[in-house]
């Protein structure tokens, strides 16, 4: 993401409608992105509503349109300095950051760019794509004499490894959990599918999960969901079935006002039970520090996938040209390392005693089982909810 931009043509279209001075400083970018949008043939198609839809791909800078940018910044930039009152700065200045954004990013342009344009109706975004920024990193690592890479959730190795460009002189060092591995039960749910196609039908036996779950311990929990529809799904069957049982959702759109409400609700109290609902790989996931008994769970429902997309198409086929493992590397592994950051939740100091329940049947198949940290690797697996339930009730017995 540092190293990819993108522009729409519906921001210059906002400016252009400020007025002829504002016209003036973006119809010609306008009229590049009006060239490029007439490319958009590939995946063409005409939805319901009839609008058409379609996008090309350039494996080479766009490099017209990248020289209409750079003057269009400039008009951006002389406008800034002689009109610094008017009530459109912002705006311009705004827009002007962004180009000059799009067009550092397209200096790096090298083999693992590409170019993606996809068209929308009149709406065309452009995007300066990185797939692989491992020849970036490579070179700004060896500018070091050493360089430390650290993280709880840098699985798997060759992943990171790769990506991060320390294939060739990286050395891995793999080091055990500071935590006693016994406080924190893991128990794969594989009764429940997650899978798009499943969820409709799987609402009951998602909240039979999770009233398994808080049903062998009162306290804070947190259930992680594929997304934002999933999630209201299962928060509004819960509360029907369980309304003495105190819940959070995560809203769409989150603002840092909510998110402090949020978190304000995991009070450090013991006897009573919570639970928040939220989105898995989402403001909630990681850097949310809960510890001791503000938060004694997680329950984690799928596997994180990114969702699809053109984009992730193509990072997996230039993974699967690269390394043959395109799928993994565009899908299977960020997914797992959103499941990784979520269950780290639980566990924040050496004190703290917690359960994650992986909620997938896919956790039951040795390629996600290869993935599991070490500390994982005692994880139970229960085949129905009352399993489920009597797993955590003897963790909670022997280390509550």
């Amino acid at each position: 993401d540092m190293y990819s931009a993108q522009l729409d043509s519906a921001d210059f279209d906002a400016i252009a409608g400020l007025g002829a001075s504002m016209q003036a400083l973006v119809s010609d970018t306008l009229a590049q992105f009006g060239k490029l949008g007439k490319m958009c043939t590939e995946n063409y198609s005409r939805d319901e509503q009839g609008v058409e839809r379609g996008f090309f791909i350039s494996h080479s800078p766009l490099e017209n349109f990248c020289a209409e940018l750079e003057l269009c910044r400039r008009r951006c930039d002389s406008w800034l300095r002689k009109n610094e009152d008017s009530e459109y700065y912002d705006t311009v200045y705004q827009l002007s950051s962004a180009l000059r954004k799009y067009l550092c990013v397209s200096e790096y342009f090298d083999k693992g760019f590409l170019c993606y344009v996809e068209r929308c109706a009149e709406r065309v975004s452009v995007k300066t794509y990185c797939l692989d920024p491992s020849g970036i990193m490579n070179t700004l690592l060896n500018r070091a004499r050493a360089s430390v890479m650290f993280s709880a959730t840098l699985t798997p190795y060759e992943y990171f490894s790769n990506v991060l460009g320390c294939s060739k002189n990286g050395v891995g060092v793999s080091l055990p959990s500071p935590f006693d591995p016994t406080n924190l039960c893991v128990a794969v749910a594989d009764f429940v599918s997650t899978r798009y196609d499943d969820r409709e039908a799987s609402i009951k036996r998602y909240v039979s999960v999770i009233a398994a779950t808080l049903s062998a311990k009162a306290g804070n929990y947190i259930a992680y969901f594929p997304s934002y529809e999933c999630l209201e799904k299962v928060h509004r069957a819960f509360v029907q079935k369980y309304p003495h049982i105190t819940t959070v959702a995560q809203k769409r759109g989150n603002r840092y006002s909510d998110k402090e409400e949020f978190l304000g609700s995991f009070k450090d109290d013991t006897g009573r039970t919570r639970i928040g609902f939220c989105v898995l790989g989402g403001a909630f996931s990681e850097g949310v520090d809960l510890p001791g008994h503000r938060l004694i769970g997680a329950i984690i429902f799928g596997v994180g996938l990114p969702g699809l997309s053109n984009e992730r198409n193509i990072m997996r086929d230039y993974f699967e040209q690269v390394f043959e493992s395109g799928y993994d590397y565009a899908y299977t592994y960020p997914g797992m390392n959103n499941v990784l950051q979520a269950a780290g939740r639980v566990i924040r100091t050496e004190h703290d005693r917690g359960v994650v329940v992986l909620a997938d049947d896919r956790y039951a198949s040795p390629t996600y089982r290869a993935l599991f940290p070490e500390h994982w690797r005692q994880a139970q697996y229960a085949g129905n909810a009352p399993s489920l339930a009597e797993i955590l009730r003897r963790f909670w017995e022997n280390r509550g």
